[in-house]
Formats: C-alpha cells, sequence, structure tokens
C-alpha cells in the first residue's frame, strides 16, 4: 500500500479536491467541450456542500444538459439546498421554478417569497420579479373574487327559475283540478248524487278559502312581493302567486327540517344511543344532508348502530359528502386513498387531491395529513419542508395534538432553515401533551432524560412520560420501556417477562428495531423463554425487510453461521452486511471486510474491497475493526507488510476500548518487547 501510493503521487499532477479545485476544473472541461467531464467534477463539488456547484448541477438537470437526463425534483432540491446557503441565483431559480411551474406546481406565493429572499441582497432583477410576481398575485385575487361574486349571482339566478318553475307547476296543477272540479260538479245525477256533487262544491270552496289565508301568511317576503307587483292584478293569477310563493317557503322549510333531524342524530350519538342516531343519520342523509351522509360512512365503515360494516358503503356515502364540499367527508376519503383502506386501491395523488380540498376549508386534521405529504414528497408533490412547516403550523394554530408535535420536532431537529430551539420544540410538545397525544409524550420523556431545554435530568420521570405514551400505542415508547426493564436501568428492575412483553406490542405495530429485539430474545432464550434460532431469524428478517442496520447485521450472521433451517451462505450475508454497511453500521463494515478478506475467494480484488471496508469500521471506532489490523500487521497477513510497530498501535486502540483479545495480545507485546515496546512483565500482567 505505501509503495502504491508513492507511485501514485510521483506521476501527473493531483486531481482536484477542494471545491474551487473542482469549480475550476469543470470550467476547463467545459471551454474544451468535455461536459460528462465537466459535470462529474461539478457534482463531486456539490457532493462537498459547495452552494455554487449544487446551483450548477441543479441548472443542468432541470435542462438535461452536459448529456444528463432531466430531473426536476433532484434539481429542486439542489436549489433549495444552495438557497439556504445564501446563493443568489438558486433563490432566482427557485423563484422562476415556482413562478412557471417547471419541475413543480405553479405557487406564486413560494415564487415571490424566493425573489423576496434574492431582493433582499439587492438583486435588481430579483427586486422587479418580486414587484412583477406580487402585481399578478393580487390581480389572480382579484379575479377569483369576481369568478366568487359571479357564482353567487349565478346561484341566485338558478333559484329564481327554480321558484318560477314551481309557480308555473303549481298554476297548472290547480287548472286542471279546478276544471275537474267543474267537470263533475255538472255530471248527471244519474251518475252523481246531488248531495255529493254539493258536498265537493263546498269542500272545493273551503279548501280554495283556506289556501288563500294560508297563502296571506306566507306572501309577505321581498322576492314574492317584487313578483306581485309586476304581474297583472287578475285575482286567480295573484292566488297562483302566493301559492308558489306558499311551496317556496314549505320547501325551505323542509332544509329546517332535514338539519333538525340531522342534529337529533348527533344528540343520540352524544348520548351512546348509536341505533337511534344511524336512523336519524340515514333519514338526512337520504334527503341529501352532506354531514349526515358522511356520519353514514364512518357507521358503515365500523358497523356501528347495528349496522353490517360494508366498507364500500362507506366510501360511497363518503363520496356523496365529499363531492357537496363537506371537509370531514374529504379527509375520511383522502385517508382511504393514503391508506389503501375500504377497497380503495393504494392512491397517494387522489388522497393528496382530498386532503387539498379539505385543508382549503381549515381542516386542522387535513392540513396535517397535507403537510405529512409535502415533507415526505408524496402524491406527486416535491419534497417541500417549507410548505410542510405552513401547514404543521396552520393546523396547530387550530389545537390539532399532532401537528403541535410536528412543529416541535421541527425546533427540535432544526428543519426548514429553522434554527435548532429546544425550548421552542418544548413549548409545543407540552401544548401536545396536555391533549395527551402520545408521541409528544415520548419527546417529554425524551427531553427529561436527557437534560434538554435546561430541564434537570430526571430518569423516573423520563421513564413515566414513555409508560404514558407505551399504554396508548406508541411503538418506539414500547421498544424504549422495553430496553429499560431488559438492562434493569432508568429506575426499573431487571424484569425479562416485561421486557418481553413491551417488545412484543412494539413489534405487533411493525416497529423495526422491537423486531430486531424480539430476534434477539429467542436468540439468546430467557428462564421462561426457549432458545428458537427459527423464531429468531424470522424476527431479524422483518427488522432487516423494514432497512433496519442492526436487522441486516444479524441476518447477516444468520447466513454465515447458518442459524435456524438457513443453509450456510456467504454470498448471502455479504449482501445482508452490505445493507448494514451502507448505512455506515461499523460492525457490518467490519463483518462485511472480513468476509472479503478471509473468504470470498480472498482475490487481490476482494482484498481491496475489504479493507476498505475494514478501514471505514476503524474510523468509527470499531474495536474489532481495529483488532483485525493490529493481527494483519503483526503477521503480515492479507497483503499487508509485516509491521510490529504498527501492530502495538492498533492493539493499543483496540485495547483502550476494552476489547479483551486484544488487551491480551498487547500484553503479550509487553512480555515480548514487540513493536518498540519495553519488556515488561508488570505492564504485561495489566493487559493480560
Amino acid at each position: 500500500l505505501q509503495n502504491r501510493n508513492s507511485s501514485t503521487g510521483s506521476s501527473s499532477r493531483r486531481a482536484p479536491e477542494t471545491p474551487e479545485q473542482l469549480l475550476a476544473a469543470a470550467e476547463r472541461c467545459e471551454e474544451r467541450d468535455e461536459l460528462a467531464q465537466a459535470f462529474g467534477y461539478l457534482e463531486a463539488a456539490a457532493a462537498k456542500a459547495d452552494a455554487q456547484a449544487q446551483f450548477r448541477v441543479g441548472e443542468i438537470l432541470l435542462h438535461g444538459t452536459h448529456g444528463q437526463i432531466v430531473n426536476a425534483a433532484k434539481a429542486l432540491q439542489l436549489f433549495y439546498e444552495a438557497a439556504m446557503k445564501g446563493n443568489v441565483d438558486a433563490m432566482l431559480q427557485l423563484g422562476e421554478c415556482y413562478h412557471h411551474g417547471i419541475g413543480t406546481e405553479c405557487n406564486l406565493e413560494y415564487a415571490e417569497r424566493w425573489y423576496h429572499h434574492a431582493a433582499k441582497t439587492g438583486n435588481d432583477t430579483a427586486i422587479e420579479l418580486q414587484k412583477l410576481v406580487s402585481e399578478q398575485r393580487e390581480a389572480l385575487e382579484e379575479l377569483e373574487k369576481r369568478k366568487r361574486a359571479m357564482r353567487k349571482a349565478g346561484d341566485e339566478r338558478k333559484k329564481l327559475e327554480r321558484v318560477e318553475a314551481a309557480r308555473k307547476a303549481a298554476r297548472e296543477a290547480r287548472l286542471a283540478a279546478e276544471a275537474q272540479a267543474q267537470k263533475e260538479a255538472e255530471a248527471p245525477a244519474a251518475t252523481k248524487g246531488v248531495a255529493e256533487t254539493v258536498e265537493r262544491t263546498r269542500q272545493s270552496k273551503n279548501e280554495t278559502e283556506r289556501s288563500r289565508e294560508e297563502d296571506e301568511q306566507c306572501e309577505r317576503t321581498p322576492e314574492l312581493g317584487a313578483a306581485a307587483a309586476q304581474d297583472s292584478v287578475c285575482p286567480s293569477e295573484v292566488n297562483d302567486r302566493e301559492l308558489c310563493a306558499a311551496e317556496a317557503e314549505v320547501a325551505r322549510r323542509s332544509s329546517f327540517d332535514v338539519e333538525a333531524i340531522y342534529h337529533r342524530g348527533v344528540e343520540y350519538e352524544t348520548r351512546g344511543n348509536y341505533v337511534d342516531a344511524v336512523s336519524a343519520f340515514y333519514e338526512a342523509a337520504n334527503q341529501g344532508h352532506a354531514g349526515a351522509q358522511c356520519a353514514m360512512g364512518l357507521y358503515c365503515k365500523e358497523g356501528r348502530g347495528g349496522l353490517i360494516q360494508d366498507e364500500r358503503a362507506a366510501v360511497e356515502w363518503y363520496r356523496k359528502s365529499a363531492n357537496q364540499g363537506f371537509a370531514e367527508a374529504q379527509l375520511n376519503l383522502g385517508n382511504c386513498y393514503i391508506e389503501g383502506q375500504c377497497g380503495l386501491p393504494k392512491d397517494e395523488h387522489a388522497a393528496v387531491e382530498w386532503f387539498r380540498k379539505a385543508a382549503a376549508q381549515d381542516n386542522a386534521e387535513a392540513q396535517n395529513r397535507l403537510g405529512r405529504c409535502h415533507f415526505l414528497g408524496s402524491g406527486g408533490l416535491v419534497n417541500d419542508e417549507h410548505a410542510a412547516l405552513t401547514l404543521f403550523r396552520k393546523s396547530a394554530s387550530q389545537g390539532y395534538p399532532n401537528a403541535q408535535c410536528n412543529v416541535g420536532m421541527f425546533y427540535l431537529y432544526g428543519i426548514a432553515g429553522l434554527a435548532k430551539d429546544e425550548d421552542a420544540a418544548l413549548t409545543w410538545f407540552r401544548k401536545s401533551v396536555d391533549q395527551n397525544y402520545s408521541i409528544a409524550q415520548y419527546y417529554m420523556g425524551l427531553f427529561l432524560f436527557h437534560g434538554l431545554a435546561g430541564l434537570n435530568v430526571d430518569k423516573r420521570a423520563a421513564i413515566e412520560w414513555y409508560r404514558k405514551s407505551a399504554e396508548q400505542g406508541y411503538e418506539d415508547a414500547q421498544c424504549t420501556l422495553g430496553m429499560s426493564y431488559l438492562n434493569g436501568k432508568d429506575g426499573l428492575a431487571e424484569d425479562h417477562h416485561a421486557a418481553f412483553s413491551w417488545f412484543r406490542k412494539a413489534a405487533d405495530h411493525e416497529c423495526a428495531e422491537a423486531q430486531f429485539c424480539m430476534g434477539v430474545c429467542y436468540l439468546n432464550g430467557f428462564e421462561f423463554l426457549e432458545k428458537d434460532e427459527c423464531t429468531a431469524v424470522q424476527w431479524f428478517r422483518k427488522s432487516a425487510e423494514q432497512e433496519y442496520d442492526r436487522g441486516q447485521l444479524f441476518m447477516g450472521k444468520a447466513y454465515m453461521s447458518g442459524w435456524g433451517e438457513l443453509a450456510k451462505d456467504e454470498h448471502a450475508a455479504a449482501e445482508w452486511f452490505q445493507k448494514a454497511a451502507e448505512q455506515g453500521q461499523a460492525e457490518a463494515q467490519c463483518c462485511l471486510g472480513k468476509l472479503y478478506l478471509e473468504g470470498m475467494n480472498g482475490s487481490v480484488e476482494n482484498r481491496d474491497v475489504g479493507w476498505s471496508w475494514m478501514r471505514k469500521a476503524t474510523d468509527q471506532g470499531w474495536a474489532s475493526a481495529q483488532l483485525f489490523f493490529g493481527a494483519a500487521y503483526d503477521k503480515g497477513l492479507h497483503g499487508l507488510v509485516e509491521n510490529k510497530f504498527t501492530a502495538v498501535e492498533w492493539y493499543r486502540k483496540a485495547a483502550d476500548k476494552g476489547d479483551p483479545e486484544a488487551q491480551f495480545e498487547l500484553g503479550c507485546c509487553y512480555l515480548e518487547g514487540k513493536g518498540g515496546l519495553v519488556r515488561s512483565e508488570a505492564l504485561a500482567m495489566v493487559y493480560i
């Protein structure tokens, strides 16, 4: 290795390393029209977090130049990272993307925000663009106001048309009834008795008089009064208009009746009388009441009030309600799509659209849901932490505990450009805890356990918060409690039964860490649990398939040793070790390096790969890797030149971390006086 390094150093000039050197090299390549190589230099500089390089790479990916495929999402991410470092070009580019909908949805609010950031640096272009976007937003807002006014006028016109149609129908019906009565009154006595005819005539007259009296009580509305003034003064026509007014009033009162039926259902529900509640909701829902339709959806989904559980019927009720603009039903439909529930396919795009509609009506849960979609970049949305934070704050300001907890996490970890602020995070967590939200309770425990935000460390109080959270089903709290019981720490007595119980609850909630812990429990066994390698491997696999690094590590060990019913398989082991190693798991890096060096045919190529992984493990201070280096230098193994001095250095590093084998080897070196050490039996016995 030393020879290889010296020969490399004596060759042509060194490759560019710093971001400035890489940018300069990229510029030279572009001058020579070597665009692919230029992009490589720019990408390397961007990987070193250089803002100008991030902007240049983003520009290339946005337009698909330099032989690259267009990747708008990656471009926007790079622009954002560069802009957050103060790069004005990136700010302008972000503004342009949001302004014109390039690679993302058009959003004038975000465009104006980024132009504003650039304008604050004195950039003239940004100042002009900010002014332009501001004017466009004002114009669009004015246009939207006009549209709303036009829609309202159209609704009024349609209402008048419906009233007129009702008048006409009532007039025709009345004329037909009068004609029929006249015809029957004139019928021969042989067909109709005189007394019968007289009685019918009298009843008709009385009915007419009653109708007129009712019309006089109901006709006083301004709309019908104006219509009466414009029409002919013919008594029969005035009577018709009054009849229509009465019918309109009846329709209006009918709508009040539907609302009353719905509220009767709500009252029944409040009392716990779900059977009568569903009866009322069903009656109101069939008359088109959106809230009742949403309630019917919930009752069908859960099978309440004597209904058979019917998820498909639930979706139909939700959809009827949502199409009328009822926010809660829109939220429920979005939840069905995001989770793939109630017979609907999992469709994040559809979910986002329904969340967006409900959020626009200030539904707090929908705002939180939509914020999460922005944060994760799901449902066709570009990952946008700022948009997520805006929505979380809107939801939190309405008192929604999940959103309050999310805002707290943004402050705790410094997300979306926020400065890390433990005090602000604690304030939001407390608001959420006041509403008994389980995840916020877990974070309260975390603050007390580590003494964050100036709180005194109080592990007993922390455990109580973890317990409150765990009892509500939060899997991270359940797993944390399990670890405390397993090791008998943090004020808890060692209790393997309790540990196993909490691990099982968390594992059943798909907590990857808890699934790994279940595997360890079965691998080692307890006084009440027999060792079972087959079951252990099943749990390790579940954890590993969720990309938990320690689960992947133990799957590698399982294939190396042939646990349970697995056949030994170095290649399968290497695949699992690699998955964990790529996540930075030091032990997996060491195991993978050792596998390449001692197994896998031991080729030179594998040897280089093996030492590369072993070096990554030592860089993280992994004692077993340091011991491996020491042994290899001590005996000249795996292509290393024997060097006792270097061996002693590696043995000492591993021994200082408590590795017993390294301590023994270092003791032997003192006993034999190897690697420049003075022979000393006393020191040897200290380590041995």
